[in-house]
């Protein structure tokens, strides 16, 4: 039987560690109580910004939109994410909740 895969909530990769919360800021946040030497040079990029999934996956924003419009978990700022032709749309916390 296959889990279906829906959004739980925002993500950072740090290495290899996925760093979750509420919204990326949160993450950001435990991330410096975490590790609070950690120079900002160090600090995760909008490339590893992300989201992780009901199945413990860590995934891009890109990816994250498509597994949040299947599971119709887009509540707010449908125009914020929408990409122009051509582009991917993006997942942002604010989408869901």
């Amino acid at each position: 039987m296959k889990v279906k895969e829906f959004i739980l909530c925002s993500a950072i990769l740090h290495g290899s560690i996925i760093i979750p919360g509420r919204r990326h800021s949160d993450c950001y946040d435990l991330l410096a109580r975490l590790v609070p030497d950690l120079p900002a040079t160090e600090l995760p990029d909008k490339k590893q910004q992300g989201f992780l999934t009901s199945i413990n996956r860590f995934v891009s924003r890109e990816d994250g939109w498509d597994i949040a419009v299947a599971n119709n978990q887009i509540k707010y700022g449908l125009v914020a994410s929408t990409a122009e032709p051509g582009e991917r749309s993006i997942l942002i916390s604010e989408n869901l909740y």
